[in-house]
């Protein structure tokens, strides 16, 4: 992944979660991650080029290259599971455009999907236990 990208840790307290499985809580992590990437890749579609984008819009899109660079990642830690979602190295244009250059302000994408993402994380997450918890059934 490029220096760029989001990450949040999913975490859960043994003592406060009843039977939640650890496949569970990678589903959560999966999909949440999964979340991320599909509202930066809206984000980049919005808008065609020309014309440019203004500072502080998410990129125009001129050949796609960009959304389909975004990466995404889940590593399981000791207590839970981390979600990363970043630009590919092979394009360092995406981390120029997400957080500026000194001549050229920010046109960033992933940190608002990731942004509006975390606001539906709760829903998404009690989305995959729920699932989980029918599979054992």
């Amino acid at each position: 992944m490029s220096r760029f990208n989001v990450s949040t840790s999913f975490k859960t307290n043994k003592n406060k979660v009843f039977g939640v499985s650890r496949q569970a809580q990678k589903l959560a992590a999966t999909e949440i991650s999964l979340a991320i990437k599909a509202e930066a890749e809206r984000l980049l579609n919005l808008k065609v080029y020309p014309p440019a984008s203004t500072p502080g819009q998410s990129p125009a899109r001129r050949t796609g290259t960009l959304a389909g660079s975004i990466i995404r990642q889940v590593v399981k830690t000791k207590v839970g599971y981390n979600v990363s979602v970043g630009v590919a190295k092979r394009v360092p244009y995406g981390t120029w455009l997400e957080v500026g250059t000194t001549k050229m302000k920010k046109r960033p994408f992933l940190r608002p999907a990731y942004d509006r993402t975390l606001k539906k994380a709760n829903l998404i997450i009690v989305q995959a236990l729920q699932r989980e918890l029918r599979k054992a059934r």
